[in-house]
């Protein structure tokens, strides 16, 4: 059992993301190139958010920061009334005081619904990239019988199973509101054009078409001024069709790296807002956050995938990928429900997985394919 808590560094960097209105695949979308984000798009310097904005999820931060200690303040307070009251309800230790720190050290960047990205010291610093997407949803079940027939599907049968090989582990839709691991990053070798691996989280909802995700992606670089590395990303869908994807360069790691408390939970960054924030920790010194669009936690399910992503369809017969990604783990792998102030172990829970009867695919925990997906010890490696 673990209490819930965000453990911060200096230099920690945000990024955040609003006004998703669809859900997307959820087995992980091959990049388009292995170029940066795009800046190329018209700029309004009157156009960015303002620093109360940013304000608000320092505040936000800081005060699931306090929560690690028990110490509870009001979500309606600006970010100058959190630090005083953290610095009178929390003992003025040297480990507070660098809390409080940290938080006004924080570098902000913002990815807004239209794509445009801002930092809270830079202003606008680029846009983010457009990415075609598989139009199925997350929907609840059509049917709970699993067809003898479905019992080593091919990708057309699998939800999202079109564009890519992957081994998604998923929990019902219960409330899940975080989830914490461990990360090994896979080691990759002999990959195709077009593959590219994924590892990462996921929020589903059972009621509206909304899903979020967020983790790392490896990407090729361009050979001159960046090279192959695993970079913290965040996705958050655009319509039925396509998603924003947005990477950082800050702390970028490569194969076999280990990456320890790499969390990701929903929470309401003030109490007037409507919905709730998606944030992303990665090992305690980075942060990405974007608006999930949800506006109740009820019937939200968690998932954990590793992939080798290519382009919607190209995945079709089951043999087409090439590339191998060995031995990526999520040690010691627990989540929390919206009504706990506690994460419990992924192993006391019952796995997801369903047969819709209506569009004829697997949803939940599966293989893709059974074929492509090896374990060993916790190690997870998807090769044929």
């Amino acid at each position: 059992m673990r209490k819930k808590f965000l453990c911060l560094m200096m230099s920690l960097t945000f990024v955040l993301s609003a006004q998703v209105t669809s859900a997307f695949a959820d087995d992980g979308t091959a990049d388009k190139s292995s170029t940066e984000n795009s800046a190329s798009v018209t700029y309004n310097s009157n156009d960015a958010p303002d620093a109360a904005f940013f304000d608000k999820h320092k505040a936000a931060v800081l005060r699931e920061e306090l929560a690690e200690s028990g110490v509870q303040v009001s979500d309606s307070l600006s970010l100058d009334q959190t630090i005083q009251a953290a610095l009178q309800k929390k003992p003025r230790s040297s480990a507070a005081l660098e809390d409080v720190q940290n938080i006004q050290d924080l570098e902000m960047i913002y990815l807004r619904d239209d794509g445009k990205v801002f930092s809270s010291e830079k202003g606008y610093i680029g846009q983010a990239e457009l990415e075609s997407q598989s139009s199925e949803l997350n929907s609840s079940p059509q049917g709970t019988v699993s067809p003898l027939s479905q019992t080593n599907p091919t990708p057309d049968d699998i939800h999202g199973g079109t564009s890519g090989a992957f081994e998604r582990r998923q929990l019902n839709f219960s409330g899940f509101d975080g989830i914490i691991s461990n990360f090994t990053i896979p080691t990759l070798s002999s990959l195709g054009d077009g593959e590219n691996p994924y590892m990462y989280y996921g929020f589903d909802s059972d009621s509206v078409n909304v899903a979020s995700e967020a983790g790392y992606m490896w990407q090729k670089g361009d050979g001159v001024s960046t090279f192959p590395r695993w970079k913290p990303y965040i996705r958050v869908a655009v319509n039925g069709s396509s998603s924003w994807k947005y990477g950082t360069e800050s702390y970028v790691k490569h194969d076999g790296d280990v990456v320890n408390n790499v969390k990701s939970y929903l929470k309401k960054a003030s109490s007037t807002d409507s919905t709730y924030t998606l944030y992303f920790i990665v090992g305690a010194t980075q942060v990405l956050l974007a608006d999930s669009k949800l506006t109740s936690l009820s019937g939200v399910a968690v998932k954990r995938v590793t992939s080798i992503a290519v382009d919607v369809g190209k995945f079709k017969n089951g043999n087409e990928i090439v590339g191998k990604s060995m031995n990526a783990r999520f040690d010691n792998l627990q989540v929390s429900l919206s009504n706990s102030d506690y994460y419990y172990p992924w192993s006391n829970y019952t796995e997801y997985k369903y047969w819709n009867t209506t569009n004829g695919k697997w949803y939940g925990t599966i293989d893709c394919t059974s074929s492509y997906i090896h374990r060993s010890n916790g190690a997870i490696s998807i090769y044929r």
